[in-house]
């Protein structure tokens, strides 16, 4: 059993705290994941290359047409990078949390 006033019981408590901390790191990344929409970037990106496409070379009006729709892609590819790098180091947190939990869980076990 447990000595509650030993080592034993400092590092009971240290894998608490660590479990805690794992688990406050996961429910973050997710939430982190839930508010970056990198599919609704996508959909935006896909209809600026659309529009761009469909600025013909023409008249003044067509071409001005053309130079913003290009604006916009460059800007919403740009954007879509980003939220692919953040993502990224957002999966790494996750996955690095999910790992604690699981370690941190193996050792709360052994104190059976």
């Amino acid at each position: 059993m447990l000595n509650l006033f030993g080592d034993d019981y400092g590092s009971f408590y240290n894998d608490v705290k660590d479990l805690i901390k794992h688990k406050y790191d996961l429910l973050t990344a997710d939430r982190k994941l839930d508010m970056l929409s990198v599919s609704e970037l996508e959909e935006k990106y896909l209809d600026a290359v659309t529009k761009e496409e469909q600025c013909v070379k023409g008249d003044e009006p067509k071409r001005a047409a053309r130079r913003i729709a290009q604006a916009e892609v460059e800007k919403l590819g740009t954007q879509m990078k980003a939220a692919r790098v953040a993502q990224g180091e957002i999966e790494r947190c996750k996955n690095e949390a999910l790992q604690g939990i699981e370690s941190t869980t193996q050792r709360l076990l052994s104190y059976k």
